[in-house]
């Protein structure tokens, strides 16, 4: 049966892909980092999807990366965007979003601190860790 134009309509609907991903910011920059998140986005792109970038700012200064400044970390994170397009990161009209976690954290802070909160009064730490270990096996290849 061959399907209806309405129904790939449909199921283009249906399939419009969103993807995160995210970024750690270091001291310095990988070619991972830059040559390949650029090679990846761009297929994602070129295949219809939007992509979300967040730049994990907050969570770099937590673990004290650029001595723990964030406005140093903020440059560096800038300067990954720049490379990003310099390399041919298809980021015309709307198709990647670069989203800063500390922005996204502040404008919902009502909703993110009581949940932060929660989680660490229902857990404890070696929990935690065993699921983060856990959940970095499941995500490596």
């Amino acid at each position: 049966m061959v399907p209806s134009l309405d129904s790939v309509y449909a199921l283009k609907l249906m399939f419009r892909a969103f993807v995160q991903s995210s970024f750690y910011m270091c001291a310095f920059t990988v070619v991972e980092q830059g040559v390949m998140k650029t090679i990846n986005v761009n297929k994602l792109t070129k295949a219809g999807c939007k992509v979300k970038i967040w730049i994990a700012d907050w969570f770099a200064q937590l673990n004290n990366k650029m001595g723990g400044d964030l406005k140093k970390i903020k440059t560096v994170g800038e300067y990954l965007i720049e490379i990003w397009k310099a390399v041919g990161m298809d980021i015309d009209g709307d198709k990647v979003e670069f989203l800063w976690s500390s922005d996204e954290i502040n404008s919902r802070a009502h909703e993110y601190w009581p949940l932060v909160m929660d989680i660490a009064r229902r857990n404890k730490l070696p929990r935690i860790m065993r699921y983060l270990i856990e959940l970095e096996n499941w995500m490596l290849p």
